[in-house]
């Protein structure tokens, strides 16, 4: 797998379907796609319900991200033709307390567009 440099957080957030924080419940591996449970706690782009699945690779050479269970993220995704959410390590999607920033400068960007 190799990616681009990522955009910045506004404009990424502006170029996926949803943008989210929340903690992985489970993980149900397949043999080239796993599903990813997610309990939502905040929202910062997206129709998105409490609990969501998110589809990514297995790792390796196609970019699947390595989510962990009981560990919170930061979720950048997008939806696939077929309807699904998905993610990769080549999206911003980062475990949550290497966001700090990110979060602080998503929250302020939110606000504005509030007002």
């Amino acid at each position: 797998c190799s990616c681009a440099p990522p955009d910045p957080p506004i404009e990424s957030l502006k170029k996926v379907t949803a943008v989210f924080i929340g903690k992985v419940k489970n993980i149900r591996r397949g043999s080239w796609e796993n599903k990813v449970t997610v309990e939502v706690s905040k929202v910062y782009k997206g129709d998105l319900v409490r609990e969501v699945i998110i589809s990514t690779g297995i790792g390796g050479g196609d970019c699947g991200y390595p989510f962990q269970k009981d560990s919170q993220y930061l979720i950048y995704a997008w939806r696939s033709p077929e309807g699904s959410l998905q993610t990769d390590i080549c999206k911003r999607t980062k475990p949550l307390d290497k966001a700090v920033d990110e979060i602080k400068e998503l929250d302020s960007y939110i606000d504005t567009q509030g007002e």
